[in-house]
């Protein structure tokens, strides 16, 4: 967490546009701030209890990456968006992309759950991915991609 706004400010950057001091400092403020908190729990001054081992368990792991992959997909959203493509227009772009993600992540166990569960699958789906895809896209919409990363 924190390095997303930072790798926002490159991508502008790179793409020639002019960012604010404000800009960097607050995206220097949640990367600090994200760092010193990690720490925190590595080392084991945090408020977490006695007995988790989270040296051990640190990791820069998938999830990580996951958070740098938004920032692109949240700056290509924006410039959809001003290039007057409809929220929903997006959306279904994106849809496409996250059921063949999840299609080819779980192929394996995919059929032997998919009957017994389809309640809670369309429940998951309706709230869990189109409520908050929807909202994050009209978020999107109004706006920066660094003012998105940050409230992520």
């Amino acid at each position: 967490m924190g390095i997303e706004t930072l790798f926002v400010l490159v991508l502008a950057v790179f793409a020639k546009e002019s960012i604010p001091k404000a800009n960097w400092v607050i995206a220097m403020g949640t990367f600090i701030a994200c760092t010193i908190l990690k720490l925190a729990v590595v080392s084991g001054k945090s408020a977490v209890p006695n007995g988790h081992n989270f040296a051990r368990d640190f990791r820069i792991d998938s999830e990580c990456w996951l958070w740098v992959g938004a920032v692109p997909c949240t700056m290509c959203s924006k410039k959809l968006s001003e290039a007057g493509w409809t929220t929903s227009m997006i959306l279904a772009n994106r849809y496409y992309g996250i059921i063949l993600l999840s299609f080819f992540a779980t192929f394996d166990i995919f059929f032997k759950y998919f009957s017994g569960n389809i309640s809670w699958i369309i429940v998951v789906t309706a709230v869990g991915v189109m409520l908050r895809l929807n909202l994050l896209q009209i978020g999107i919409q109004y706006c920066s991609p660094l003012v998105v990363m940050v409230s992520l």
